[in-house]
């Protein structure tokens, strides 16, 4: 992949982030689609969602073990849902496009924690 296509979509990803900051709302499917890329491009966010929750209430070497092995559970369960998202973005499932999980995003699962 060329320094150029990288960049691109790192720019596109972006992009995204800056127009999702609070709620990504269902009720379309490029709401749907745009989700479900968004779970896939920050899916490695889980990593640092996990370990926070953990190191709130254990020591912190713990929480990064503890933030590794749960974190990779968090990263795939969001990289099944958003290929998911992406790849019926233009059927109404489930009811008016609503999220499959909640917070819609790892980044507002970080923010979430942090308020």
């Amino acid at each position: 992949m060329t320094r150029k296509n990288r960049t691109l979509i790192a720019l596109f990803i972006l992009i995204l982030l800056l127009n999702c900051p609070g709620s990504v709302f269902a009720g379309d499917p490029i709401s749907k689609l745009s989700r479900g890329i968004v779970n896939i491009g920050t899916s490695p966010l889980g990593y640092l969602n996990q370990y926070f929750r953990s190191a709130a209430v254990r020591d912190p070497f713990v929480a990064v073990f503890e933030g590794l092995f749960n974190g990779t559970a968090e990263m795939l369960e969001r990289i099944v849902v958003g290929s998911y998202e992406v790849l019926t973005f233009p059927v109404p499932v489930p009811d008016n496009y609503e999220p499959i999980i909640r917070p819609e995003t790892p980044l507002q699962a970080i923010l979430q924690r942090n308020k």
